[in-house]
């Protein structure tokens, strides 16, 4: 099988040398190397060549171009113009990726009869498949009166922005509201302080709010983080349900609460050892399922790097950072993801502080910052750090900064605020 299609080839070429208006809806995407015709590709340049220097291509600058290739001229100028343009060409780049795809196979294939191992070929067939991605579609520029009439329309048919409510009455008044799609939004703090906790919570405030949670879990399996939103509903401690340690009446309890988890939105994939793009891939496959509201990560600084023997981990982290934004933007939902700070001999941390810091800085929405003092031995009882604290808002691209007071009940994976108002 050649995977090509030389008609539509040449019905793309035909429509743009009658039309040049047309190429401006496939230069975002259409390259020469997704012709399979040589002859093809080279046309392709040159039209690209006489439109960006602002030159008109017509039958007369063809010709000249064609010289005695009369077959090729021929065909191409004979093939009717009537078709939409872009799905031919995004049929040449399907075409293109499957020939490309099937040199990677064989190719792979000569690898392990040579007898290389393995896990290099399978890092082969990664990196080339990689390679296969087209660049994002371009969104279309508007000018602002556009823009303008569509906010008016959505007033007018009472269209609401989705907000991924956090439950927190005093820390949703600072976001106005909650989270919203297409935000980014990162919650961090010192190992053992709280982050993944917070993320739970709110994850199963949302829920009972009535939105489609989609929870990654990158650290612990998906039974414990069940248990621990389990344990939060049921106000049983999470190590009790764990170790199977309960009386009669906390057994009813963990019932009734295993019975209304199960009754919420909440998705839970604890899938190992991801990247990015994997992230991306479970994100991608659960909304082909059902659309979901809201993704959590859990956490930033276990995305495993693309680059494995990358020299800078600050880089590597930076780039996963931008890739959660870029995931909450194409999916339409509110990415919540956990991350790591570093804070020795800091009072009070701030973004700069986060690993990763600059990356966080410019690209989330919101950052919030767990803060608990560290306790001195004697005060210990369980923890190295007071039940009490603060929620540090950091960033907020949308609203007010500021603290936001709370306590822990860390047996029960929750925290309640304590009046900021």
């Amino acid at each position: 099988m050649t995977f090509n299609n030389i008609e539509a080839e040449q019905s793309v070429l035909n429509k743009i040398i009658m039309h040049n208006e047309a190429f401006g809806k496939v230069s975002d995407i259409l390259e020469a190397k997704h012709f399979s015709d040589e002859f093809h590709a080279g046309l392709y340049d040159f039209i690209i060549e006489r439109i960006n220097n602002e030159k008109s291509v017509d039958v007369i600058s063809i010709a000249e171009y064609f010289g005695d290739n009369l077959d090729y001229r021929k065909n191409i100028l004979a093939v009717s113009g009537m078709l939409r343009v872009r799905d031919y060409a995004l049929l040449l780049i399907e075409l293109w990726k499957k020939r490309q795809l099937n040199s990677i196979l064989l190719e792979s294939r000569v690898k392990l009869e040579d007898g290389e191992n393995t896990n290099k070929v399978f890092a082969y067939i990664e990196n080339e498949s990689a390679k296969l991605e087209v660049q994002s579609e371009l969104k279309p520029t508007l000018h602002v009166s556009n823009i303008i009439d569509d906010m008016k329309e959505k007033r007018k048919l009472g269209v609401k922005p989705n907000i991924i409510t956090t439950g927190f009455l005093n820390l949703d008044h600072k976001l106005n509201g909650g989270f919203y799609s297409k935000q980014l939004a990162i919650i961090g703090a010192r190992t053992a302080v709280g982050k993944t906790t917070l993320l739970q919570d709110i994850a199963l405030r949302a829920a009972k709010s009535g939105k489609k949670c989609l929870f990654i879990s990158l650290e612990v399996d998906s039974q414990r983080v069940a248990c621990k939103f389990v344990a939060n509903i049921a106000s049983i401690p999470a190590w009790k349900i764990n170790r199977n340690i309960l009386n009669a009446a906390e057994l009813d309890k963990v019932d009734h609460a295993e019975k209304k988890l199960s009754e919420s939105q909440i998705y839970i994939n604890d899938s190992t050892d991801m990247k990015s793009k994997d992230i991306e891939r479970v994100i991608k496959n659960k909304i082909a399922e059902q659309p979901v509201d809201a993704v959590f990560v859990d956490y930033v600084q276990h995305i495993k790097f693309e680059n494995q023997n990358a020299n800078s981990a600050t880089l590597e982290i930076s780039k996963n950072v931008v890739a959660l934004k870029a995931m909450a933007q194409k999916f339409d939902v509110a990415m919540i993801a956990a991350a790591q700070i570093n804070r020795a001999g800091v009072d009070k941390p701030t973004l700069a502080h986060f690993e990763g810091s600059s990356a966080i800085e410019k690209n989330a929405d919101v950052a919030i910052i767990i803060h608990r003092e560290e306790l001195g031995e004697d005060e210990r009882k369980g923890s190295y750090y007071s039940t009490a604290g603060t929620w540090i808002l950091a960033k907020n691209r949308d609203g007010q900064s500021g603290d936001i007071h709370f306590q822990l009940e860390g047996e029960y994976g929750r925290f309640t605020e304590i009046n900021n108002f």
